[in-house]
C-alpha cells in the first residue's frame, strides 16, 4: 500500500473506498504472531460507515493460523 492509493474496506455487505493519507505507528499488542491494524477515516466516510452500520463503531477481527 502506498500513499494516495485507494483501498477498499468491506463492512458486512457494503464496500467503501478510501485514500491512503498516511501511516501511524502504534504499540505492539499481543504476541509475536499477532498484529494490529488501525484504519482512520475522514469524518465524511466515518459518518457514512456508521450510518449504514450503526452497531459497528469498533470491531476486532481474529484469524487463527495453523502450522
Amino acid at each position: 500500500i502506498n500513499l494516495n492509493e485507494d483501498y477498499e474496506m468491506k463492512v458486512k455487505n457494503n464496500t467503501y473506498v478510501a485514500k491512503v493519507k498516511g501511516f501511524i505507528n502504534s504499540t505492539f499488542g499481543g504476541c509475536n504472531n499477532m498484529g494490529k491494524v488501525e484504519i482512520i477515516l475522514s469524518d465524511e466516510l466515518y459518518e457514512e460507515v456508521i450510518s449504514e452500520n450503526p452497531d459497528m463503531e469498533t470491531f476486532m477481527l481474529y484469524i487463527n493460523y495453523n502450522d
